[in-house]
């Protein structure tokens, strides 16, 4: 009787396995890639700061001069200021690859 309730609890144990493997493989195919958002100095719509990018000059055949940017945001008095410098370099007039650094002063918040 021992080996019987074993041998029952073991297929059970197996089609939980297989039916939650078989789940995560149909919702692994069948699920939509998502779409986060990044609220950073663009906003959510890319209208706030959009003047300030460019694209890095480069000729057909090698490698641009690199380019080094530093812009400044001031958020008031509530988010304080934003510093960003970046610098980057174009390759073969397609490709486009650089660094960047954030500096955030915060500001006093009024009691």
């Amino acid at each position: 009787m021992r080996k019987r309730t074993h041998r029952c609890l073991a297929m059970g144990l197996r089609s939980v396995l297989f039916l939650t493997l078989l789940a995560a493989i149909v919702i692994g195919v069948c699920a939509k890639p998502g779409a986060a958002q990044s609220l950073n100095w663009e906003g959510q719509t890319g209208v706030f700061v959009t003047p300030l990018a460019y694209s890095v000059l480069s000729g057909d055949h090698g490698f641009g001069m690199p380019v080094v940017a530093y812009h400044y945001l001031d958020a008031g008095q509530v988010l304080g200021g934003f510093h960003q410098v970046s610098i980057t370099i174009g390759a073969f007039n397609r490709l486009e690859s650089g660094t960047r650094e954030i500096f955030i002063k915060v500001a006093a918040v009024p009691v």
